[in-house]
């Protein structure tokens, strides 16, 4: 499981953690002045505080066991305490095993915290309509119910008492509400960390199908859906009118969000039409082609985006996920190619192709705006039209992912042979 390699430099960490000289034990109020009033631990009645190079060996000793055992499995800070326990382990017990005994210990302890968990959210915004669940993969989504918290509630190993307090609590949070639950491996904080990623994938990837749905921009940004809650009644503004002496308060968003019923009519067109099942597939491999990375990353910027309240930042965000899909972090010649490119793309899907000039254009305010060369603001319509563009690109990206394209590169030779082609 450790490497040679690996296991020869955490030896070299270990005599370093386990050396006396290595940590200091205060005697007056004078040294616990100067080493603080938090000591690294303690032994009996002893606080020991540890000095900086048995610190860094302690985090070099947990970042590398991280890497060897599997950092989407393990978190540093079960690593993190299970070494230190075994170091305090060492001092308390005052007995010289090899160092073989302690990794194998730690190692051990460490590989126990790893289990099956199933991770739970509400998505605020989203209602499903003759649909009780759907799945892909590791997570599902559905209408939760009563039942669901009593199966759930019975999975924890507490007496009936606990058991109903567990219940109590899903059925107040979460019943009747649309929810996504994801299935993850690890210690606790991995597994939460990894169901994440899933489920902002999904939903990033539900925001994609809000804007094809929607059509325009405007559209699409007047619904929302969410893993957090929006806590309209804890959000507000006040503002006074001096002249008119007449003030005024208001609660909630600057943009109201209307709630996304997704029925079982669209369920089967997002599968069928958009290769919904493909791209809920993508977060689930290990490796990503070049293409897969790059759709993976612009779904996510275009989700936030769609979901912004401020203008100013959703256009910046839509311009980072159209770089995502066509341009990557490649420079050279970048407007050239995005000029080339994009309108290449969004023939694919659609008859409304931009101009070259109308991309300069776009990209030119994009720069305004990131670069603060002046106080501009996109008006609705600027808007509106990097949000329709975002959501071609993506879509013809992905339909050339499933003819087999895996590359920005041969994406790239496509729009330069498409736009030939248009010129002749």
């Amino acid at each position: 499981m450790i490497s040679k390699k690996a296991k020869i430099k955490l030896k070299g960490l270990w005599k370093t953690l386990v050396c006396n000289q290595q940590y200091l034990i205060p005697e007056s109020v004078e040294d616990f002045n100067k080493l603080g009033p938090i000591p690294d631990f303690q032994l009996g009645s002893y606080f020991v505080y540890a000095k900086p190079g048995a610190k860094r060996s302690l985090q070099e000793f947990t970042e590398l066991l991280r890497k060897e055992l599997g950092p989407n499995i393990y978190s540093c800070t079960t690593i993190y305490a299970t070494v230190r326990d075994e170091v305090i382990g060492y001092f308390s017990g005052n007995i010289d095993k090899p160092f073989d005994w302690y990794i194998e210990r730690i190692v051990n302890s460490i590989k126990a915290t790893s289990h099956r968990h199933q991770h739970l959210w509400q998505i605020f915004g989203l209602k499903l309509h003759e649909i009780e669940q759907f799945s892909h993969g590791p997570w599902q989504i559905v209408s939760f119910t009563k039942s669901m918290a009593e199966e759930l509630a019975k999975k924890d190993a507490g007496d009936k008492g606990w058991q109903q307090r567990v219940e109590d609590f899903l059925n107040k949070y979460y019943s009747n509400k649309t929810c996504i639950i994801v299935e993850s491996y690890g210690d606790h904080e991995c597994s939460k960390k990894n169901a994440e990623v899933i489920a902002r994938h999904v939903v990033n990837t539900l925001r994609y199908f809000i804007c094809i749905h929607a059509g325009e921009g405007s559209l699409s940004r007047q619904i929302g859906i969410s893993l957090r809650t929006p806590c309209r009644q804890h959000t507000g503004s006040f503002s006074i009118n001096v002249d008119a002496a007449k003030s005024r308060k208001e609660y909630g968003f600057d943009h109201y969000r209307y709630d996304y019923t997704l029925s079982s009519e669209n369920l089967i067109i997002i599968k069928e039409s958009h290769y919904a099942n493909l791209i809920w597939g993508l977060i689930e491999k290990s490796k990503l082609t070049e293409l897969e990375g790059s759709i993976v990353s612009a779904i996510t910027w275009l989700g936030d985006a769609q979901q912004d309240n401020s203008d100013l930042i959703a256009y910046t965000k839509y311009w980072i996920s159209l770089e995502a899909i066509s341009t990557g972090h490649i420079q050279e010649r970048l407007i050239a190619r995005l000029k080339t490119t994009l309108p290449a793309l969004i023939g694919v899907v659609s008859k409304a192709i931009p101009s070259k000039s109308e991309v300069e254009r776009a990209y030119e305010l994009r720069c305004e705006i990131v670069h603060g060369r002046s106080r501009v603001v996109p008006e609705t319509k600027h808007i509106n039209q990097i949000a329709t563009w975002t959501y071609q690109c993506v879509a013809a990206c992905i339909y050339l992912l499933s003819l087999g394209y895996t590359s920005r590169e041969q994406i790239e030779k496509e729009a330069i042979r498409i736009a030939i082609k248009r010129s002749v």
